[in-house]
Protein backbone atom coordinates (compact mmCIF):
# COMPACT_ATOMS: atom_id res chain seq x y z
CA UNK A 1 0.00 0.00 0.00
CA UNK A 2 0.97 3.25 -0.66
CA UNK A 3 1.43 6.25 1.88
CA UNK A 4 -0.11 8.44 -1.00
CA UNK A 5 -3.43 6.55 -1.44
CA UNK A 6 -5.71 8.91 -3.12
CA UNK A 7 -3.29 10.68 -5.54
CA UNK A 8 -1.69 8.30 -7.49
CA UNK A 9 -4.98 6.74 -8.07
CA UNK A 10 -6.88 9.70 -9.36
CA UNK A 11 -3.97 11.27 -11.55
CA UNK A 12 -3.81 7.53 -13.08
CA UNK A 13 -8.00 7.86 -13.55
CA UNK A 14 -6.79 11.20 -15.09
CA UNK A 15 -3.69 9.61 -17.03
CA UNK A 16 -6.56 6.55 -18.68
CA UNK A 17 -9.14 8.69 -19.40
CA UNK A 18 -6.16 11.52 -21.29
CA UNK A 19 -4.60 7.95 -22.77
CA UNK A 20 -8.51 6.92 -24.08
CA UNK A 21 -9.69 10.24 -25.87
CA UNK A 22 -6.66 10.37 -27.03
CA UNK A 23 -6.11 7.26 -28.89
CA UNK A 24 -9.75 7.50 -30.09
CA UNK A 25 -9.13 10.90 -31.90
CA UNK A 26 -5.85 9.05 -32.85
CA UNK A 27 -7.86 6.36 -34.79
CA UNK A 28 -10.46 7.88 -35.92
CA UNK A 29 -9.14 9.38 -39.11
CA UNK A 30 -7.84 5.69 -39.63
CA UNK A 31 -11.04 4.17 -39.16
CA UNK A 32 -12.71 6.51 -41.65
CA UNK A 33 -10.43 5.78 -44.47
CA UNK A 34 -10.54 2.15 -43.66
CA UNK A 35 -14.32 2.32 -43.60
CA UNK A 36 -14.41 4.39 -47.32
CA UNK A 37 -11.79 1.91 -49.04
CA UNK A 38 -14.06 -0.71 -48.04
CA UNK A 39 -17.45 1.12 -49.20
CA UNK A 40 -19.57 0.62 -45.71
CA UNK A 41 -19.65 4.60 -45.23
CA UNK A 42 -22.97 4.48 -43.75
CA UNK A 43 -21.85 1.87 -40.98
CA UNK A 44 -18.75 3.30 -40.21
CA UNK A 45 -20.71 6.66 -39.73
CA UNK A 46 -22.83 4.89 -37.03
CA UNK A 47 -20.05 3.29 -35.52
CA UNK A 48 -18.12 6.98 -35.13
CA UNK A 49 -21.05 8.42 -33.47
CA UNK A 50 -21.44 5.98 -31.37
CA UNK A 51 -17.88 5.90 -29.94
CA UNK A 52 -18.32 9.43 -30.02
CA UNK A 53 -21.28 10.06 -27.53
CA UNK A 54 -19.98 7.21 -25.29
CA UNK A 55 -16.88 9.22 -24.79
CA UNK A 56 -18.81 12.39 -24.23
CA UNK A 57 -21.29 10.76 -21.92
CA UNK A 58 -17.72 9.19 -20.00
CA UNK A 59 -16.49 12.67 -20.11
CA UNK A 60 -19.20 14.40 -18.61
CA UNK A 61 -19.48 11.53 -15.75
CA UNK A 62 -16.06 11.82 -15.27
CA UNK A 63 -16.28 15.94 -14.39
CA UNK A 64 -18.85 14.99 -12.63
CA UNK A 65 -17.07 13.15 -10.02
CA UNK A 66 -13.85 15.49 -10.51
CA UNK A 67 -15.79 18.22 -8.85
Amino acid sequence: MSKYNSEPSKRSADDMYTLMYGAVLALAPTVIVAVQSIGQVQAGTYVLITLFVLLALLYVRHQKRVK
